[in-house]
């Protein structure tokens, strides 16, 4: 299961990326970016993500099954930017926003990594005996 983290660049974006690497195997995880060339030290693929360019948010985010949204620093561009990203290809689970001003639910980075586990599959859904 992709875990997508949208600013991975950013302060708040890399000590994501740092936790969660120690829950989840690199492999699992996504570095959303303006310029990926800036995350080549995160040690997890980098895929080009700008909140303001809409286009580029669809193939960034294929494949995905979480994406934790962090917010930019563009005050004043915050509600458009979320409304890009939301608005892109559909993710298994909803995105998780972070970094908003008073936010009262929160999402720890263990309920991240739990969510993105692959649930087992259930007989009728999907699992067949062959005999």
């Amino acid at each position: 299961m992709t875990i997508a983290i949208t600013g991975a660049t950013g302060a708040l974006g890399r000590l994501v990326i740092n936790q969660l690497n120690d829950k989840v195997p690199a492999a699992d995880l996504v570095a959303l970016v303006r310029s990926p060339a800036k995350a080549s030290d995160l040690g997890v693929s980098a895929r080009e993500a700008d909140y303001r360019n809409p286009e580029s948010l669809d193939p960034a985010i294929a494949g995905v099954n979480t994406l934790l949204l962090i917010s930019s620093s563009e005050v004043g561009q915050r509600a458009v930017q979320h409304h890009n990203v939301i608005a892109a290809r559909p993710v298994e689970n909803r995105p998780l926003e972070t970094s908003l001003p008073q936010k009262e639910e929160r999402v720890s980075l263990d309920d991240i990594a739990r969510q993105a586990q692959p649930t087992p599959l259930h007989p009728q859904h999907g699992a067949h005996h062959h005999g």
